[in-house]
């Protein structure tokens, strides 16, 4: 969490944004009416030329971290892309 001492939004687990965590959140949305903004700011971020499918990000700026071609990233992408927007 920012403020605590061992935040680090580029370290490993402390802070990135990392999108299969973040397609279990969607997950858990759906129905809640909240799934659809979730789905669409995370595919923004993964369209970005530099993103590929990076195996996470930093949170402030969006810059792709780790492996750029993490398949756990593509799956997510793809189903993502498979659901339809107003889920």
């Amino acid at each position: 969490m920012p403020g605590s001492p061992v935040y680090d939004r580029r370290s490993y687990w402390r802070g990135p944004i990392w999108p299969h965590a973040k397609w279990l959140l969607w997950l858990g949305l759906l129905g809640h009416g909240r799934a659809a903004d979730l789905r669409a700011a995370n595919l923004t971020l993964l369209a970005r030329p530099a993103a590929r499918f990076a195996e996470y990000f930093e949170p402030f700026t969006g810059e792709p971290l780790g492996s750029l071609d993490q398949s756990w990233t593509a799956a997510v992408a793809l189903d993502w892309l498979a659901t339809a927007p107003d889920v």
